[in-house]
């Protein structure tokens, strides 16, 4: 109704934080496909194009009312280290007509008004959980913030791309939104810094999982778990 449109009206930008697509699990004869018929060849190939294909299809519908950054995650088409690469643009044709659709990296950062939007779409903190005696991820995900560094197991345990001259995960400003996606459940929690910074940190949970989407206020910093009945 009226007051829905009002409502989605309001919303400024739409972030997909990774794992857009499921991966496609390759069986041991899957692996074997070069010695196979051709037909089973091209079999594979679509079931591993359609959720692209699929995933094109929604944004399409999404893209044109709003921009839209797609982040690329550890089951999407990108490469493994971190940071990973935008996803490719010749993945979504049906949205290639519309500037709205951008392709951005993971680890992402963007500035919405005054507010400093940073986060993950999960590995980082997956990682380092393995590791450390802290098993909530919004309480790994606030001393990461306290030490400067979103990805404390970076290099030993964590694949990234060798950078000699700076480290590209250190924190040089304090975020006003940091994120972490692709989670079991949604969490978040309100810091405060002792120069009276305020961080909103969110644990965005996975949607194909709990059907769930985050909606952030940005000028009070509150955030809103929304489901949806699928």
């Amino acid at each position: 109704g009226h007051s829905e449109q009002a409502f989605t009206s309001t919303i400024a930008r739409v972030i997909l934080v990774g794992n857009n697509v499921c991966s496609v699990r390759h069986t041991g004869d899957a692996l074997l496909l070069k010695y196979q018929s051709k037909k089973q060849i091209n079999e594979e190939h679509e079931k591993i194009a359609k959720p692209i294909s699929l995933l094109d299809s929604l944004l399409a519908q999404l893209a044109p009312s709003i921009p839209v950054h797609i982040m690329p995650g550890e089951q999407d088409p990108s490469n493994i280290a971190l940071p990973q690469q935008p996803l490719n643009m010749c993945l979504f044709p049906m949205c290639s007509a519309f500037g709205t659709l951008l392709p951005v990296t993971n680890p992402f950062e963007c500035v919405l008004g005054s507010r400093i939007i940073l986060g993950t779409s999960g590995q980082p903190i997956d990682n380092a959980k393995k590791y450390m005696n802290i098993s909530s991820p919004i309480d790994l995900l606030e001393r990461t913030l306290s030490w400067r560094h979103i990805a404390p197991t970076i290099p030993d345990t964590l694949t990234a791309y060798p950078f000699h001259d700076e480290d590209p995960f250190v924190l040089e400003q304090c975020p006003h939104i940091y994120f972490l996606g692709n989670q079991t459940e949604y969490a978040t929690k309100l810091v405060k810094g002792k120069e009276e910074q305020e961080v909103r940190l969110i644990c965005i949970p996975s949607f194909s999982t709990t059907k769930t989407i985050v909606l952030v206020d940005l000028a009070s910093l509150e955030a809103f778990p929304v489901k949806f009945d699928l």
